[in-house]
């Protein structure tokens, strides 16, 4: 396994930043995250009908978990400096090059919605059914696609040399 070979300079701006760090490569740790992130969506099925925003919240933070797992993959963990917007910025530059995995660029739309719910204004329009069903499905077809990269033995330490 070596570096992933794409996002390497949005990879070293955030660490620059100090929006990502250096941790240990832990395996474990990455089918945890995907573990927690499913059992998250597991719940949403069961509250999304009568609590579409929080549904939202928990799907968002099951896609976001699982995209965590790549970051721990490479020795990489997102830090409170900016975090949610540095694990989205690195699946976009690292991921979506190719299409392949463009569902992971998705997860910075459901950043901002989330952000939206989260810190409303008078103007901010509640989350439905049908936004809640949407970041389900999205977070679904997210863990899957992080398992498939974790899975192919691809995915190894992000060095800085």
């Amino acid at each position: 396994m070596s570096s992933w070979p794409h996002g390497r300079t949005t990879v070293l701006r955030l660490l620059e930043e100090g929006s990502l760090e250096f941790v240990t490569v832990n395996t474990n740790f990455a089918k945890r995250l995907c573990d927690e992130a499913n059992r998250h969506l597991q719940a949403v099925q069961a509250i999304i009908e009568v609590d579409p925003s929080g549904a939202f919240q928990l799907a968002y933070d099951a896609a976001r978990k699982a995209c965590n797992a790549l970051l721990t993959q490479q020795g990489l963990r997102a830090t409170y400096k900016n975090g949610h917007k540095a694990i989205s910025d690195l699946m976009n530059d690292q991921f979506c090059h190719n299409g392949e995995y463009a569902v992971l660029g998705k997860l910075n739309s459901l950043r901002r919605s989330r952000a939206d719910s989260q810190y409303p204004s008078e103007l901010t329009p509640s989350i439905s059914i049908e936004d809640a069903t949407y970041c389900y499905e999205t977070s679904v077809d997210i863990l899957k696609v992080v398992n498939e990269i974790l899975a192919s033995g691809q995915l190894g330490a992000f060095t800085d040399s």
